[in-house]
């Protein structure tokens, strides 16, 4: 019931998810994050980590869609941390842009070169 395009005239990744997915936020993080990552959640509620599970998920998928990368090789190479504006690949060194927000019951981000822009993109929401 939503759809994200993204457009750009350099490269781009995409990534939108349903605010109220259900998943098990432990256990996927374990599985597809870093010890690191893991970490910042170990001792959340489950709805707590779920929430910084979900944002994560979509900002290295984007992420991962802007490198052309593969979720099983890539998802742990690639670093954000809450709330900043870029995302870094340890393996590769990239540096991306990263805008992530959240709508309605969306949460969505939006990856792009680290020198495309250097304000936010333009987003048309429609209901």
């Amino acid at each position: 019931d939503a759809l994200l395009i993204g457009w750009s005239s350099g490269k781009i990744g995409v990534d939108i998810e349903r605010k109220d997915r259900q998943f098990q936020a432990h256990k996927l993080s374990k599985r597809f994050f870093t010890k690191d990552e893991n970490s910042e959640i170990e001792y959340l509620t489950p709805t707590q980590a779920k929430e910084i599970v979900l944002k994560r998920w979509v900002v290295k998928e984007a992420a991962i869609k802007w490198q052309s990368g593969k979720i099983a090789t890539d998802i742990k190479q690639w670093n954000w941390e809450d709330k900043s504006s870029f995302a870094y690949h340890k393996k590769f060194g990239h540096k991306i842009r990263i805008h992530q927000q959240k709508y309605a019951q969306w949460t969505y981000a939006i990856a792009l070169d680290g020198d495309a822009l250097t304000s936010k993109p333009i987003i048309c929401l429609n209901q």
